[in-house]
């Protein structure tokens, strides 16, 4: 088996702490996103050069050449493929390569968060000018219909990614946003699930101090944190949204646990 994995992810999930955290060992050289043109790709544009998938599998490999993991975020509507939505499904299908099937329980708090880095313009918090902007966006009121019909098509896409992996008879684990993000988690506990990871990606386990130091700061930092409570409820309406599209299936915004993104 190949030493390649995919993070393939929707967004909002908490897969960029994911990857910063593998990253700590030192047989990790991961990649965020590099079919995202908003994501700095050094001196290539990868998306650019996918028009078939010939050249999807081109650009894997010369990928593979510099890196051995990579986070790949996708929407149900096909992005980053706009035109080739089939394309998500191509690179999660892929032979010789372990997959990170990572999910969030609670769809309706991820999918308000998308909405709110999408009026923002704020995707991850890197300082505290972002947290600042973030408190001070003007926030329009959500589309409950949208919000309702994009909850719909992720359930439907996530279940049809997950059964094409198992008929595929592939490699994966899949990983939930509130297991990583627990905050409940003791930090032995934690670095029990983290090398429970490393493992099914065939890494030795972390046991030094230092490194699993830097992997619970990277979980535990609520600066990187986009979403809370409090930022849902600057939102005109918010709760008129949660009553026409929250469910035990979809999940709440303001019912049990707190955990933001």
């Amino acid at each position: 088996m190949s030493d390649r994995f995919v993070i393939f992810s929707l967004s909002r999930c908490g897969s960029s702490t994911l990857m910063r955290s593998l990253k700590c060992h030192p047989d990790i050289r991961g990649k965020l996103e590099p079919f995202n043109n908003a994501v700095p790709n050094s001196d290539t544009d990868y998306l650019k050069r996918v028009h078939d998938p010939a050249s999807l599998d081109a650009t894997l490999e010369d990928i593979w050449k510099t890196y051995n993991g990579i986070k790949h975020v996708w929407h149900s509507d096909g992005w980053p493929f706009a035109e080739n939505s089939d394309f998500n499904k191509l690179l999660l299908l892929k032979r010789g390569q372990r997959i990170l099937f990572l999910n969030r329980r609670n769809d309706l708090r991820r999918v308000v968060s998308d909405e709110i880095a999408e009026q923002s313009r704020i995707w991850v918090i890197l300082n505290d000018a972002d947290r600042k902007r973030l408190l001070e966006t003007d926030f329009k009121p959500l589309d409950a219909a949208k919000i309702k019909s994009l909850l719909d098509l992720d359930l439907r896409a996530i279940a049809q990614h997950r059964q094409s992996l198992i008929d595929s008879r592939l490699d994966f684990m899949e990983l939930w946003y509130e297991d990583l993000y627990n905050p409940l988690l003791t930090r032995e506990q934690r670095k029990d699930e983290f090398n429970r990871i490393l493992a099914f990606l065939g890494r030795s386990a972390i046991m030094d101090d230092e490194t699993m130091t830097r992997v619970n700061e990277l979980f535990e930092s609520d600066s990187l944190k986009q979403s809370s409570e409090a930022i849902y409820r600057m939102i005109p309406g918010i709760d008129e949204v949660e009553q026409i599209c929250g469910s035990d299936k979809t999940g709440w915004l303001f019912k049990g646990d707190a955990i933001g993104v």
